[in-house]
């Protein structure tokens, strides 16, 4: 305080009213700058996060960045359009517009799927490899992940994801057949139906030995045509159980 007093009486020659406008002056200059300081830093973070261009020299800049989420796109869409477009804002949007495949691979390697987000979509009962694929390609969103895999039928085709049974939280992909899967859930269903036959055909059996003869070898006893009978009754109740 004295120091700043000092110097603000020297700046403004003695005069008293001058040399506290002087200090008042220096102190707003230097929150000033202050806060600018702070703000580049703050800038030069937000940057990282974006990551290199294309030409592995600039930063994303953070204002194309939020022009584009303004016009709608994803916050990883507007990224990666902007890294492959060295920040050109009209090229981002036409490598959008022309080429979201493309988009959509680099965006899928880089999200990273949430435990909490894969365990809703798989509690409703899809596959955690597909769960996990389709938040990857849907940047999280659940409402979209649930309404793709039940459009498709809880499988995703011509992709490929690794099994979550890891507690890694990374977006990574390895190789498992699809078509695996679904010969595997084609599997689930035949023995399914196999049981369900076995246990129509016992609930005939029993149905019809309860209106037999009781006595062990009673049943020798029975005429060819009554035996006729119960055969024909039997292959009714096969199939109508």
């Amino acid at each position: 305080m004295a120091v700043e007093a000092r110097f603000g009486l020297h700046a403004a020659h003695g005069d008293l009213s001058e040399a506290v406008e002087y200090i008042s002056k220096q102190r707003a200059d230097k929150a000033e700058a202050k806060k600018m300081e702070e703000a580049e830093r703050e800038l030069n973070r937000e940057r990282r996060k974006l990551g290199q261009r294309a030409d592995g020299v600039h930063w994303v800049e953070t204002k194309f960045h939020n022009l584009l989420m303004s016009m709608g796109y994803s916050s990883e869409t507007a990224r990666v359009a902007l890294q492959q477009s060295n920040n050109n804002v009209s090229l981002s949007v036409q490598l959008i517009q022309e080429q979201p495949d493309l988009l959509n691979v680099a965006c899928t390697s880089k999200f990273k799927v949430k435990k909490e987000m894969l365990q809703q979509v798989v509690a409703i009962g899809f596959d955690p490899r597909m769960a996990k694929l389709a938040l990857q390609r849907h940047q999280g969103n659940v409402e979209k992940v649930v309404e793709e895999l039940v459009i498709c039928g809880g499988v995703i085709e011509s992709e490929r994801c690794t099994d979550v049974t890891d507690s890694d939280d990374s977006g990574e992909c390895e190789q498992v057949d699809v078509k695996d899967m679904k010969k595997k859930a084609d599997a689930g269903v035949k023995t399914g139906t196999k049981e369900e036959a076995r246990e129509k055909e016992q609930l005939a059996y029993q149905r019809l030995a309860d209106g037999m003869p009781t006595e062990e070898d009673d049943h020798l006893d029975l005429t060819l045509e009554l035996e006729e009978t119960f055969l024909r009754q039997y292959q009714t109740l096969l199939a109508n159980p």
